[in-house]
């Protein structure tokens, strides 16, 4: 099966700081590939890096047999490619048909383009009168918004879960750094030898100056 979507040495930076490295993907055609990560790990930096919405180096970005490397991102919806940030948030000033229309704004808003839609979608669109389309509307808004208040929730616990955790691991390091600092009931005082036991410590538990 071909690839549809082919990413190789993507490596964004913001300063000095490293967001993503090396990023090498592939994604087959009529396939689904999900990007899993913590806060912070560089998930949404990857994706806007893809996109060209944020500067990047990348060695070889094709989708299809188009060569986007050098493609803005005001240009990528024109090749199939879209970027739906987290929130999905309409416009309350739109019908539901204005809306769902705007996926498909660099196509002409006419007779072909609404042919275009999910069968089931247009069907119930256009019994619909712009009152009742303003009523779904509104109700689609509040699922969105209850969804969006239970994500944050789940967030939120997950983030405090994290900082626990990593709490407790530093505290595990740290005890096992000071109890090798002790041998024989002896402390290990030169500054030489702290430094070589807490940067052999740092290698093997992710901290300290072996980092």
């Amino acid at each position: 099966m071909s690839d549809i979507l082919a990413v190789r040495d993507l490596e964004k930076t913001f300063g000095s700081l490293l967001a993503a490295r090396d990023i090498t993907v592939s994604v087959p055609a009529h396939q689904t590939v999900g990007v899993i990560g913590a806060n912070g790990a560089g998930k949404t930096s990857t994706l806007k890096a893809v996109m060209g919405l944020i500067p990047r180096r990348i060695t070889t970005l094709r989708f299809g047999d188009v060569d986007l490397s050098r493609v803005g991102a005001r240009d990528m919806v024109r090749h199939g490619i879209g970027y739906v940030p987290e929130g999905r948030h309409v416009f309350t000033g739109l019908p539901v048909e204005k809306n769902l229309l705007l996926g498909a704004y660099a196509r002409k808003w006419d007779a072909a383009t609404r042919a275009g839609l999910d069968p089931t979608t247009a069907g119930g669109l256009n019994t619909m009168t712009p009152a009742q389309q303003e009523r779904e509307l509104a109700r689609q808004q509040k699922a969105i918004e209850a969804a969006q208040a239970r994500a944050a929730r789940e967030a939120e616990r997950q983030r405090r879960a994290d900082e626990k955790a990593a709490a407790t691991a530093a505290r595990a390091r740290q005890r096992t750094i000071d109890t090798a600092l002790r041998t024989g009931g002896k402390v290990v005082t030169s500054r030489l030898g702290q430094d070589i036991v807490r940067g052999v410590f740092g290698v093997l538990f992710g901290g300290g100056k072996g980092r």
